[in-house]
């Protein structure tokens, strides 16, 4: 039984798990305002089924309230267990855990706010954590970090695992669809236009002058390139661009925050995604699945976080992620073949399809079930 926590408001997150289908695993979402009854009816059901609930936390899309009432369900649960004398193990998944205070070393660098956020997040789950049989995380590195972790290592023997992030969206765009959008955005410079996509929530300033600064050199370099941005945050952002670089603003187009079957259509639509990401590439990039996952050519960074895996399968070509010069050239060179394009992105949708897809986290998720169930 998987237990999604997270604010149903989320539509990002909702969309995520709405997706998924796992095998003798039933999906539920855990309400931040049960009453005593609800709990009730709740952990009933739980115990009869009689296997084991594995809860998905998402510190970002929880506030400090709805993750007190997380530790306050598990006290409950366990109380229950105990006036009945059942025994349901719990798993926690957690989703990109503190990166700021877990894994960067560079605490300076931090902004105090940003730190403190991080450590009061770290706080939440280190209470969880005391509650759980078995913790999934979305990296090697943060697996490493977690047991280690001086906040955590005392409170009581427990396993960590890897879960790796999946694309949220699946391939689902038309033809027809992707044609159409082309001659909308290709308008000002004509249909045989060579668009460079950036799927990006655009709010990692670090990120934002290397991306902007190698992304108008290169429309300025190329007359028949256009510049697509889409995400969260995406619209203003390249307002702001616009407006600083007025000769280009019919070549830096922005499509903001789309639904499921647009973002497909418009990572299908670019002929290289763009998406470099401070301190390196890392399994935890949900963005960086959905362009693998569309077998679309990824040109990204590489840093102190960036796995093995990344470097040995040749699936994404890296540059250090403020290599303007590296960036440049190595778009300008998936520019002159469709072949090495095309290769490209089907190595990436390889590795994505062996180690990042549902079908993998599926199959954790039960071996995670049958393991808690023993």
């Amino acid at each position: 039984m998987v237990w999604s926590a997270f604010n149903p408001e989320n539509k990002d997150t909702v969309r995520r798990w709405d997706a998924e289908k796992v095998k003798n695993v039933e999906h539920y979402r855990i309400s931040n305002h049960w009453d005593q009854q609800s709990f009730a009816v709740v952990l009933k059901q739980i115990v009869e089924w009689g296997g084991s609930l594995v809860i998905q936390y998402r510190p970002q899309a929880f506030s400090s309230d709805s993750a007190s009432s997380l530790v306050e369900f598990l006290k409950s649960l366990k109380a229950y267990q105990s006036l009945y004398q059942h025994t349901v193990k719990v798993g926690l998944m957690v989703h990109r855990v503190f990166e700021d205070f877990l894994v960067h070393s560079d605490h300076q660098t931090q902004s105090d706010q940003r730190l403190w956020n991080s450590m009061m997040q770290l706080k939440q789950i280190s209470k969880l954590i005391c509650l759980v049989d078995f913790v999934f995380v979305t990296s090697s590195l943060l697996a490493h970090r977690l047991r280690w972790h001086p906040f955590l290592m005392f409170k009581k023997s427990i396993s960590v695992g890897v879960m790796p992030v999946s694309s949220p969206v699946s391939y689902r765009a038309g033809v027809i669809q992707v044609r159409n959008l082309k001659q909308a955005y290709c308008g000002a410079v004509g249909d045989d236009c060579f668009v460079v996509g950036t799927y990006s929530s655009f709010k990692e300033p670090e990120v934002l002058t290397v991306i902007s600064a190698v992304m108008t050199q290169l429309l300025l370099k190329n007359r028949g390139w256009i510049w697509l941005g889409f995400g969260r945050y995406s619209t203003h952002y390249f307002q702001v661009l616009r407006a600083e670089h007025s000769h280009l603003c019919e070549r830096i187009v922005s499509a903001g925050e789309l639904d499921p079957e647009a973002l497909s259509a418009h990572v299908l639509l670019c002929d290289v995604m763009f998406q470099p990401y401070y301190q390196g590439i890392n399994t935890q990039r949900a963005s960086a699945m959905v362009v693998l996952d569309h077998a679309k050519p990824l040109v990204t960074s590489s840093g102190r976080y960036t796995e093995k895996i990344w470097h040995s399968r040749s699936a994404v070509r890296l540059q250090s992620w403020n290599d303007q010069n590296g960036f440049q050239q190595t778009i300008e060179e998936l520019s002159l073949s469709d072949q090495t394009r095309h290769q490209l992105g089907q190595r990436g949708k390889q590795l994505y399809d062996e180690m990042f897809s549902w079908k993998i986290k599926r199959g954790l998720l039960e071996q995670m079930s049958e393991t808690l169930k023993t």
